[in-house]
């Protein structure tokens, strides 16, 4: 199986870097709840996993201590250059370890990992002391797997079905009304027998 360093090519690299990332048009409203959340579940720090620009550490921190991690080289060293007063580092959330915060955010990168690589994430996290994950989540009925010869996959992810069976989020924040694609989060302690 390809490793994701290889999957993206500077081309695609780019494309991201210019964008400003997945689903920006929605993420007004996601950094307006995210700081009642935070405060609702004592959450004071976060790795946020596929950091793109930073917009969301912009966003909140402080009072958030705000580390971040992206796959592309570019976007890292984008970060470096734009946004010096981050920790941002080049990392795989799937293989790299995490540092010790309260939340793991993870905003559309679990869309583009096939299964194998979703669960290799989800291990990973389990495996740190981070308490919390916060991921992208939508409510189709079912999942789809791929892989990964058609160079940038894609696929909705619903962890409340199968294969994942998780139980229903802790909270949500959903990018436009209330139902849908969201931001989904769950403690730990609720998924200890399905990881």
């Amino acid at each position: 199986m390809k490793t994701m360093s290889v999957l993206f090519t500077p081309d695609q690299q780019r494309v991201d870097l210019d964008r400003g990332g997945s689903s920006a048009k929605h993420i007004e409203k996601l950094i307006a709840e995210l700081i009642p959340l935070f405060n609702k579940y004592n959450i004071q720090s976060m790795f946020d996993a596929g950091c793109n620009d930073c917009r969301i550490g912009i966003a909140i921190s402080p009072p958030i201590t705000y580390y971040g991690g992206d796959i592309s080289a570019a976007m890292v060293a984008d970060s470096w250059k734009n946004r010096p007063q981050f920790n941002i580092n080049l990392h795989d959330a799937t293989t790299d370890s995490f540092p010790n915060v309260d939340l793991l955010f993870v905003k559309d990168v679990s869309i583009h990992l096939s299964y194998a690589d979703k669960l290799k994430l989800c291990n990973n996290w389990m495996s740190s002391d981070i308490p919390w994950i916060m991921i992208t989540h939508d409510e189709f009925e079912k999942n789809s797997d791929f892989d990964y010869k058609d160079g940038f996959p894609f696929a909705h992810v619903n962890w409340e079905v199968e294969p994942w069976n998780f139980p229903s989020p802790t909270d949500v924040i959903y990018e436009v009304d209330n139902a849908g694609r969201c931001m989904a989060l769950w403690h730990r302690d609720q998924l200890m027998e399905l990881i």
